[in-house]
């Protein structure tokens, strides 16, 4: 990684045949990217006595650079800071514990902390008892939260943890380096005389469950040491019912049919999910709807024990199912009465359905969706008498903020809102406009994201310039903070914690009402005597609406006669300039290029048109480059190059066979031929069986509906297939093009 980002700005700057212009300031480069730090997850105790962080040392200091940006984990600590004495924290952990680390959840009573530690070929989950630092390993490595819940809270001694049979890795963190493990021994073993084989079963020779590990539930008691097995399958998800006697799980099934008909897309569901609901008391198993295909993303318990999900329809059409409410303490299964309504199942380019909104509120259940001949979403509650409860609401509403007993939370208009079971809204009073917030980060699963809203009666709501109000229609309105940065990463009922970021040096502060931010903790010092590109402006006369502003960077020293331009460009991404210059990107860094004195040039394209992915680029590349040599004068156009990642790169082969205006590319991971793109296996997905048909799909969804956007396979548009690949346009190529791919590169070599 590390001679890559060196190889190319050299690579250019002889294809350019000139040195960039000098720069005088002290710039970003390489050395400083590898040594930046960060903070992971932020939390803070139920008693909101501690604030609890991640602190995660250079990428330059990890253990192995095998496992992605996962190995940065490797270098993570828990540190802990007192609310009272919040400017000086300390190592939650003692030095034989402590490297590797990073946080789980709190217990209920907020005594005790899950943790996971990283460490070489081992991953491992433990609990640290917060009064004393005192860490129990569990000799158990429980799955990364990333589908769905993994470790859950029975009681304060009790923990559920769902965990590999085979003690690898866990997929999510050890994909890459499984793969390599795998290509070394098969190689191997096949030079001994041995065979080597990936098999996937597809239509009638199709699996009967899916290719992905086998995982075991456990059901640990802290107190005694004693664990029971209580599943085991490839478990997805699971949540456990208020009572704590219910436990609901989700696995993966058979591979799910294509339709033939409609065009795939990369990331709709490969494989069926199916139910159980365990019966933590007795030991009992049940299948409360046989061979159910459950909605990732819903799995809502009510106050006396009943199950909400959505059990998706096999008509093929993504908002067909139903809403059954599932009672297992009397065996009972009850689809809900929707009223007609369509719910909205979060369809995109990529996934044809994420899943259904719903929730409980009550004994209702509520859900988001449309009526007939609506347009709207708004939310409804189902069931034997269906009513629109937000019919009220001046807009949309968002989602649902927070659920109490008999009503709920949402903004719409600017406004937060409290509506009851009948649908009376009620404006909570505020003097400005008012938007959401929320403090999740990325260890937390889409279920939580999207399905559980917390049961309370407040919640915060943040106003344009930056207040974040504690809201409630009980009482009277809080104010926070009144400093509070768009990086909030943890949150209580009266406190907020936050990061700022100045010239890349990160401050993780305390916000509570009444006094000013303190800070708590702080990275990447070193990097305030840094001078970053500054983002300028470039407006492209005649762009597509909303695409009209590009950005240019200027090299540390500003814009000097006769400076060489880089273009670093993706279709559809948004180019706004981020906050963190020194922000942790090893690819088609804009800083580091900058750093060497080049301008950098991100143009704003929007995603695939239905003309295909190749309409349309060039111009307006070259439209956005035009308006940049005109804006500033001092940019040599007689010197411009490109570099382009996966879906850029292949903006960047489309461009070098439709103009001369660039003198020279480099061009990472991406394809050139759609067609073999469609039905590649790449090495990364051939090496590790566990990816199974999910990622062939993915390529396949890619071309057709994704951001290829062909929208069928090859042998029913082939020509659209050629018209976009820049191999059948080889040919037209003048100018000189550095092609990298690396052997388990996500994008296979075609």
């Amino acid at each position: 990684m590390i001679a890559r980002q060196r190889l190319l700005p050299r690579m250019l700057a002889l294809a350019l045949a000139s040195v960039a212009t000098p720069v005088v300031a002290d710039p970003f480069t390489v050395d400083h990217l590898m040594q930046n730090e960060s903070f992971g997850a932020v939390r803070v105790s139920p008693d909101e006595r501690r604030i609890l962080f991640e602190r995660q040392g250079p990428h330059a200091a990890a253990d192995r650079f095998d496992l992605g940006y996962f190995g940065r984990w490797t270098t993570s600590e828990v540190w802990v800071a007192d609310r009272s004495d919040p400017a000086n924290p300390r190592p939650l952990l003692g030095e034989a514990d402590r490297r590797g680390v990073v946080m789980g959840e709190f217990s209920p009573n907020g005594r005790r902390l899950v943790v996971h530690r990283l460490q070489n070929d081992r991953w491992e989950t433990g609990v640290v008892e917060l009064a004393s630092g005192f860490v129990r390993w569990l000799g158990l490595g429980a799955e990364p939260p990333i589908k769905g819940e993994t470790t859950l809270w029975r009681t304060d001694d009790e923990l559920l943890l769902t965990a590999r049979i085979d003690g690898d890795l866990p997929y999510e963190i050890g994909a890459l380096a499984t793969g390599a493990r795998n290509s070394r021994d098969w190689r191997a073993a096949t030079g001994q005389g041995g065979v080597s084989s990936t098999v996937w079963g597809a239509g009638a020779l199709a699996e009967p469950v899916a290719s992905a590990a086998r995982l075991r539930i456990w059901r640990i008691d802290l107190a005694s040491g004693e664990r029971r097995l209580v599943h085991e399958g490839q478990t997805l998800d699971m949540a456990l019912a208020r009572s704590g006697r219910w436990l609901a799980v989700v696995d993966r099934g058979a591979p799910e049919p294509v339709d033939p008909d409609a065009p795939l897309r990369p990331s709709d569901q490969a494989e069926t999910r199916r139910l159980t609901v365990l019966d933590l008391e007795t030991g009992g198993t049940w299948r409360p709807c046989g061979d159910c295909n459950i909605a990732s993303g819903l799995l809502g318990w009510s106050v006396n024990d009943r199950l909400l999900v959505w059990d998706r329809a096999r008509s093929m059409r993504a908002s067909a199912g139903r809403l059954l409410a599932i009672a297992p303490g009397r065996g009972e299964v009850a689809p809900l009465d929707l009223g007609g309504v369509e719910p909205d199942v979060g369809q995109t380019r990529d996934s044809s359905f994420l899943t259904v909104r719903a929730a409980w509120l009550g004994d209702d259940a509520v859900i988001l969706g449309r009526g007939a001949g609506d347009s709207r979403l708004d939310w409804r509650r189902a069931g034997e008498h269906p009513v629109n409860l937000t019919r009220d609401l001046p807009s949309a509403p968002g989602g649902l903020e927070a659920v109490s007993a008999d009503r709920f939370l949402t903004f719409s208009d600017g406004a937060l809102w409290s509506i009851d079971q009948n649908g009376e809204a009620t404006r909570v009073p505020a003097t400005e406009r008012l938007s959401s917030m929320t403090t999740l980060t990325h260890w937390a699963s889409p279920r939580r994201r999207l399905n559980t809203p917390p049961s309370r009666d407040w919640t915060f709501g943040r106003t344009s310039d930056g207040d974040v109000l504690r809201m409630s229609p009980a009482g009277p309105m809080q104010e926070i903070s009144r400093e509070a940065s768009p990086a909030l990463n943890a949150a209580g009922e009266t406190v907020l914690i936050d990061v700022v970021v100045e010239n890349g040096v990160e401050t993780l502060r305390l916000l509570q009402h009444g006094t000013e931010p303190t800070p708590i903790a702080q990275v990447n010092e070193a990097y305030a005597k840094i001078e970053f590109a500054r983002p300028l402006p470039v407006r492209t006369p005649g762009a597509p609406e909303g695409y009209g502003e590009s950005w240019l960077y200027s090299p540390p020293g500003g814009l000097l006669p006769g400076t060489p331009l880089i273009i670093v460009a993706y279709p559809g991404a948004n180019v706004r300039p981020g906050g963190n210059p020194a922000e942790f990107y090893t690819m088609t860094n804009v800083q580091l290029l900058a750093g060497l004195g080049y301008a950098v040039l991100t143009p704003a394209l929007p995603p695939t048109s239905g003309d295909g992915p190749a309409a349309h680029l060039t111009e307006r590349i070259v439209a956005t480059l035009d308006a940049a040599l005109g804006q500033y004068p001092e940019l040599d156009g007689s010197r411009v190059g490109y570099i382009g990642h996966s879906f850029g790169g292949y903006a960047g082969l489309v461009l070098a066979t439709e103009t001369q205006r660039i003198r020279s590319y480099v061009i990472m991971s991406t394809t050139a031929n759609l067609a073999a793109g469609w039905g590649g296996f790449g090495s990364y997905l051939r090496q590790n069986p566990e990816f199974g048909l999910m990622m062939l799909r993915r390529n396949a969804g890619w071309s057709e509906a994704g951001q290829g956007g062909i929208g069928a396979p090859p042998w029913r548009a082939p020509e659209a297939y050629i018209d976009n690949s820049p191999l059948f346009h080889a040919d037209r190529i003048i100018s000189p093009v550095l092609l990298i791919h690396g052997e388990f590169d996500f994008v296979g070599i075609n």
